[in-house]
């Protein structure tokens, strides 16, 4: 399997918030939960999501992309 981001800048920053968000309440309840946090921040600091590569390989295959026709 080839590796290449499937996702941007945004993308990550924002894994990163809710990857810091999950992380702190999982700290203030004193609960294993805030271990959820290390799937988005790994997939914010490698910039790939497996999830997301099967979903949008499925989504390309199901597409007909419309051909744009020149007249002359």
């Amino acid at each position: 399997m080839r590796y290449t981001l499937n996702f941007g800048l945004a993308d990550r920053f924002i894994r990163t918030l809710i990857a810091i968000v999950i992380a702190s309440i999982g700290g203030y309840y004193e609960s294993w939960g805030g271990l959820l946090a290390i799937i988005p921040l790994a997939q914010a600091l490698a910039g790939w999501c497996p999830t997301l590569q099967i979903i949008q390989r499925k989504h390309i295959q199901r597409i007909a992309w419309p051909t744009i026709q020149v007249l002359k």
